[in-house]
């Protein structure tokens, strides 16, 4: 009896449909937007500080945080002024 037949191996402890979905969450890359939300929740010390400087129109125009533009993803922009910031860490030499 192999996994197409209506009756299961008696110590199969997972059933077809959830292994599919096992794989598919394991073969399927981040998009853009969840890895931008990723980076934004485990920002480094040096993001941390800067975007309290940068947050809440301190200096006159709106920034954004992990901001996906195209394939990267910048630590910060702002989109009106067409400028971005990248911050030089550790987490780029991967």
């Amino acid at each position: 009896m192999g996994w197409g037949s209506s009756e299961e191996a008696p110590d199969a402890c997972f059933s077809r449909r959830f292994l599919v979905l096992i794989f598919f969450a394991m073969s399927t890359p981040l998009l853009p937007r969840d890895l931008a939300r990723r980076l934004r929740r485990d920002q480094t010390d040096a993001e941390r500080r800067l975007w309290m400087r940068l947050r809440r129109h301190q200096l006159g125009v709106r920034f954004r945080r992990q901001h996906p533009i195209g394939p990267y993803i910048v630590d910060f922009c702002c989109v009106e002024r067409m400028m971005v910031v990248e911050l030089d860490g550790g987490q780029h030499e991967d």
